[in-house]
């Protein structure tokens, strides 16, 4: 009976801290319910942080991160729907804006 009890305790635990702590709950909403909402493949629904989402009736982001790179789908140079640059790489560039895919040029 009380191993059921701590289990359920460290279950608990560990869901709010899921729900509290990550970008979880807002990434699955709107991967649920926005169509064009996309998650990088090089990041996870734990970790995207949308920065700025569309300001029209698309569901989008326009810019996001996580811990290794900014992302946005602004411009895109390859056939994925999203540009990144690395937060390392963006550390050399002075004029760099996580807000402007104008300035991630290296």
């Amino acid at each position: 009976m009380k191993k059921k009890i701590v289990i359920s305790g460290l279950v608990i635990i560990l869901t709010i801290t899921l729900l509290a702590c990550t970008e979880f709950p807002v990434n699955i909403w709107l991967s649920i319910t926005a169509k064009e909402f996309i998650i990088p493949e090089e990041s996870s629904i734990f970790t995207l942080k949308v920065t700025k989402m569309n300001n029209g009736s698309g569901e989008w982001w326009l810019y996001s991160e996580d811990k290794n790179y900014y992302y946005t789908m602004e411009e895109t140079v390859s056939d994925k729907p999203y540009s990144k640059i690395s937060k390392e790489d963006a550390k050399n560039i002075i004029s760099f804006d996580k807000f402007d895919y104008m300035t991630w040029q290296l």
